[in-house]
C-alpha cells in the first residue's frame, strides 16, 4: 500500500503543472514503468490515493468567492494581499456564490474572511430581533 502511495505521489507532481499533451505523455510513461516494474496491478490504488491528493490540493487554495464574475476584478487585490502575508505559496481560485449578495469571502483550509453582504445582512437582522 506504501508503494502506491508513492506512485501517487509521483505522478501528481508530475503532472500537476502540466497540461495536454505533455500530461499525456508523463501518464503514458508511467503506465509503461508500473507495467516493466509489475506494478500495474496497483493502478486502482494509486487512482485511489491520486484522488485524495487532488482534493486536497483544492482544499490548500485560497477561495475568492464573489456574487458575480465582475466583482472578482473588484476583490482579487483584498486576496492577493491576503496571500502575500499569510500564504505565499497558495493559488487565489474565483468562485461566483450569488447568495452572498455583494462583497467577499476570502476562505482557506483553516481561516475565512467573511466581508460579505449577506454575513452583515444577517448580523443586522440578528441585532434587530434581540
Amino acid at each position: 500500500m506504501q508503494v502506491a502511495k508513492i506512485y501517487a505521489k509521483a505522478l501528481y507532481d508530475l503532472t500537476k503543472k502540466a497540461r495536454g499533451e505533455k500530461q499525456e505523455k508523463i501518464f503514458n510513461n508511467f503506465v509503461n514503468l508500473l507495467k516493466s516494474k509489475g506494478h500495474y496491478s496497483l493502478m486502482p490504488l494509486i487512482f485511489k490515493h491520486l484522488k485524495l491528493l487532488v482534493e486536497k490540493d483544492k482544499l490548500d487554495n485560497i477561495d475568492l468567492i464573489v456574487a458575480k464574475e465582475n466583482d472578482f476584478e473588484k476583490y482579487f487585490k483584498k486576496a492577493d494581499n491576503f496571500k502575500k502575508h499569510f500564504y505565499p505559496k497558495k493559488e487565489i481560485k474565483k468562485v461566483i456564490d450569488s447568495s452572498i449578495v455583494g462583497g467577499f469571502i476570502i476562505k482557506t483550509k483553516e481561516l475565512m474572511v467573511d466581508k460579505s453582504y449577506k454575513r452583515s445582512l444577517i448580523n443586522l437582522y440578528n441585532n434587530i430581533i434581540k
